[in-house]
């Protein structure tokens, strides 16, 4: 009986310990974009060294890997939703159809896409957000047509520096 007492104390001991080690990191934030691919490699860099420079930890992953992760062990949702080469599908918009519930998550929402479909999706993505209960902090929406490089580059460093996680 003694040892599996003292099995049990020190099972609560270990859990007490994690439990304060995950409490000092403070919240985590999860990185969503839309999907793994040339145009979107660019964005995802520039994301990865922002929040690298800010010391902020993360999770990352494309919208198709939602259905594998648990929301609830993250407080801060940072969305990249973006339209590419003319294509209007968005596989994070189709997730968020889905109706997870985002209730009590703070979610910076970023927008790319060329100048005819930035409105369209930031507009759709907003709304989806809306009802399934996130509180939406920010959102950027950009037309990359005839953005370069540093440019793009400096948009996202601008929006993680205001990240509040």
């Amino acid at each position: 009986m003694k040892r599996l007492i003292v099995a049990a104390g020190l099972a609560i001991a270990a859990l007490s310990v994690l439990s304060a080690q995950n409490a000092a990191q403070g919240p985590k934030l999860l990185y969503v974009y839309d999907e793994s691919n040339k145009q979107s490699a660019e964005y995802v860099t520039y994301f990865r060294e922002a929040l690298a420079q800010r010391g902020i930890p993360y999770d990352e992953t494309t919208a198709a890997g939602l259905q594998r992760l648990d929301l609830a062990h993250y407080d801060t949702i940072l969305m990249h939703g973006m339209v590419m080469a003319f294509n209007s599908k968005s596989p994070l918009r189709d997730w968020l159809k889905t109706g997870p519930s985002l209730a009590g998550k703070q979610v910076h929402l970023f927008v790319t896409a060329n100048r005819w479909f930035v409105d369209k999706l930031l507009g759709q993505l907003k709304e989806l957000l809306r009802k399934d209960q996130a509180t939406l902090t920010d959102a950027v929406s950009m037309a990359t047509k005839d953005l370069k490089a540093a440019d793009k580059q400096a948009a996202v460093q601008t929006f993680v520096r205001e990240l509040r996680p």
